[in-house]
C-alpha cells in the first residue's frame, strides 16, 4: 500500500501500485519500506524515515532550542533576573494570596530577604540584618526605625505575649508595656534625663504659699522635691519650713509655716522623678 499527497494537496489518496505519473513535489508514504518519499521530476527518493520522523518529534533537547537566553516572555517570571526589576502578583481575584515557600519537602528551611535578612520556615520568625533569626523578630544592626503608635497603649490593647513601646515626644520618654502569658501587664518609662524640674519663683508680700506649675509634666507623682527660699536684699529675712500639700504630674502645692513680709523672696525647687 502506498499512501500520497503533495504540499499543495492536504488530502492524502491510497492507491493500489506504485504511482506512475506523479506531479512535482509530491511526497507520499510507503508502508512496504517504511519510508517517505518525494517526487523531484525524475525519480523517486527518500524523504525520511518514519523511524527517525518519530525520533524527531518525540525526542526534543530543549537546550538545543535557538533563543533560549531571549527575554521574549514578560509574563513569566525571569530567574536570572530582568532588566528594570520585575513584579510578581499571586491572585485576581479579592483576598487572594501569594505564597512563598522555602522547599516542599517537609523540614523547611528559610526564605533569604536580600543578603543578610530572611524569613526562617522552622521556628516562624523572621530576621532583620540576620538570616538566622532565633527569636520570633529577631532586628540586628546600628538603628532601627519602627512605626510608633499615635498614643500608649492601654492594659486592654494587648494579647497576651505582646508588648508595644510608645515614645512621648512631649516628655521625652519611651514607655514599654508588655502582657504576660497569665495576662498580667508588666510596665516601665524610659527617660531619665527628662524626670527633672527646676525653676525660681518670686513671690509677692504676704504670701503662704506656693503653687508651682511645670514646664511640662513628669510622667508619674513619684518625684521629690528639694525646696529653697533665698532672699538677698532684706537686712532680716524670715527663716520658712515647707509642707507639700498637693502634687500632680504638672506641679505641686507647698505651705510656708509663715507669710513672706516683703517682695524680695524667691522660691527655688528642684523636683526629681524616681526611677
Amino acid at each position: 500500500m502506498k499512501v500520497y499527497g503533495s504540499l499543495e494537496d492536504a488530502n492524502l489518496e491510497v492507491i493500489a501500485g506504485d504511482p506512475a505519473n506523479l506531479p512535482l513535489g509530491r511526497i507520499w508514504f510507503n508502508s512496504a519500506t517504511s519510508v517517505f518519499k518525494v517526487f523531484d521530476g525524475t525519480v523517486s527518493s527518500v524523504f525520511i524515515t518514519d523511524t527517525a520522523l518519530a525520533a524527531a518529534i518525540a525526542i526534543v533537547d530543549h537546550g538545543a532550542v535557538l533563543g533560549l537566553s531571549d527575554d521574549d516572555h514578560t509574563i513569566y517570571v525571569l530567574l536570572v533576573g530582568r532588566a528594570g526589576g520585575q513584579s510578581i502578583t499571586g491572585g485576581t481575584a479579592a483576598s487572594e494570596s501569594l505564597t512563598l515557600q522555602s522547599t516542599s519537602d517537609a523540614t523547611k528551611g528559610s526564605i533569604l530577604l536580600g543578603g543578610s535578612s530572611a524569613f526562617n520556615e522552622v521556628n516562624n520568625s523572621l530576621g532583620l540584618g540576620t538570616a538566622a533569626p532565633t527569636s520570633t523578630i529577631d532586628a540586628l544592626g546600628g538603628s532601627a526605625l519602627l512605626p510608633a503608635p499615635a498614643t500608649a497603649a492601654a492594659d486592654g490593647d494587648l494579647d497576651a505575649n505582646q508588648w508595644t513601646l510608645f515614645l512621648d515626644e512631649t516628655l521625652n520618654q519611651f514607655k514599654f508595656k508588655a502582657k504576660k502569658a497569665d495576662t498580667s501587664v508588666i510596665s516601665a518609662t524610659i527617660g531619665v534625663s527628662s524626670g527633672t524640674r527646676a525653676a525660681q519663683q518670686a513671690l509677692a508680700s504676704g504670701v503662704s504659699q506656693v503653687v508651682v506649675t511645670f514646664s511640662s509634666a513628669l510622667a508619674s507623682t513619684s518625684y521629690s522635691i528639694a525646696p529653697a527660699m533665698s532672699n538677698i536684699v532684706d537686712a532680716d529675712p524670715l527663716f520658712f519650713s515647707f509642707r507639700v500639700v498637693a502634687k500632680a504630674t504638672t506641679g505641686f502645692t507647698i505651705d510656708l509655716n509663715d507669710s513672706t513680709d516683703s517682695v524680695n523672696y524667691v522660691f527655688e525647687y528642684t523636683a526629681t522623678e524616681s526611677v
